[in-house]
């Protein structure tokens, strides 16, 4: 598994939109890794997979204390091993339960699931609707 985050990417299969979650209740230094590590699974389950290429935008970062950021991030790398272990085993059930497994580890809490859910609903929902032709 490779860690990759949220900024610069670009989906080229709109049936992977669902993959596009962010936890809400994770850090937020962590949620867009997390979300990495669980939307990966997800594509390799559905026989697609992840390409890195180079950046396609200039990023002016805000001034920030990586210190803080380590701090912020370190959780996820103490739990790791647990963390994917729980997502390899989840993920075949869904997003929703994958969110649910992940609860006990602490890297989300136990409203992640309700949260997904109705993510999952008003995503669908947007996926199912067509541009008007006017």
């Amino acid at each position: 598994r490779c860690a990759f985050n949220s900024q610069n990417t670009y989906w080229l299969d709109r049936s992977a939109f669902l993959q596009l979650y962010l936890p809400a209740t994770a850090t937020f230094r962590v949620c867009d890794i997390l979300r990495g590590y669980v939307a990966q699974e997800g594509l390799w389950r559905r026989g697609q997979r992840l390409a890195f290429y180079r950046p396609t935008t200039r990023q002016e970062r805000n001034p920030h204390n990586r210190v803080h950021d380590l701090e912020s991030e370190f959780p996820l790398y103490t739990k790791l091993d647990a963390v994917l272990a729980v997502v390899a085993a989840a993920a075949a059930k869904g997003l929703t339960a994958t969110y649910t497994a992940l609860a006990p580890t602490g890297i989300v809490t136990a409203a992640e699931a309700g949260i997904a859910d109705a993510w999952l609903l008003a995503a669908r929902t947007a996926l199912q609707q067509r541009p008007s032709s006017s």
